[in-house]
């Protein structure tokens, strides 16, 4: 009789804990959300304060593809590591995730062809116009989120002017970006308590460590 009692609150329960669960499939990060923005502001920073030595721009390439790995091992190994469970796309998101993309696309295909039309030699311009033709695959398949968007979006132009050696001055329109950097920052930690929060919610219903 009990458990008759029990059991719509139990399945509530464990409707709420995999939504909640599958979140990080998509439009959470956690903690690579939270490295995302530390890049960020140290990405800015690096090629405002540093100038275009050779580190520094071998450092400015690797950082947005060093965080699109990070995150998303992070993703499956520790935040989907009870199993996959994916968080569905509404028509809303997947409509704003078409045009944020679309525009990325128009956007490489413009300034891919301005280098073109200044009779750059394209080995000269290789790296350049590799990292700003890769923008709009990775926008798709890894920047989900509306602020991971803005922070990677950022991260891969200030790849591709470090091919160029002349990254983002602080004073410039990049200086936009590390507010953004800190608002995924807050972001990523409040999601990361909340998975914490979600499992001990795990623990409590199976019994188990949840972890």
């Amino acid at each position: 009789m009990n458990e008759t009692v029990l059991l719509p609150d139990r399945l509530a329960e464990l409707e709420s804990i995999t939504r909640e669960y599958a979140r990080f499939s998509r439009s959470a990060g956690g903690l690579g959300s939270v490295l995302g923005g530390l890049l960020c502001l140290g990405s800015y920073a690096a090629g405002g304060l540093l100038g275009p030595s050779g580190p520094v721009r071998a450092a400015l390439i690797a950082i947005p593809f060093v965080w699109i790995v990070c995150k998303e091992l992070m993703r499956r190994h520790y935040y989907q590591h009870l199993g996959a469970a994916a968080e569905p796309e509404t028509r809303r998101e997947r409509r704003g995730r078409v045009v944020t993309t679309a525009g990325t696309a128009l956007i490489s295909i413009v300034v891919a062809a301005g280098v073109l039309a200044r009779g750059d030699r394209v080995m000269d311009a290789a790296g350049y116009l590799a990292v700003v033709a890769a923008m709009p695959v990775v926008a798709w398949l890894w920047l989900r989120a509306p602020l991971e968007f803005v922070t990677g979006i950022f991260l891969m132009c200030q790849a591709a002017l470090a091919f160029n050696g002349t990254p983002y001055p602080l004073l410039s329109v990049a200086i936009v970006f590390p507010f953004a950097a800190v608002a995924l920052i807050v972001a990523g930690v409040r999601d990361h308590l909340r998975f914490r929060g979600v499992t001990k919610r795990i623990a409590r219903l199976t019994g188990g460590s949840g972890a």
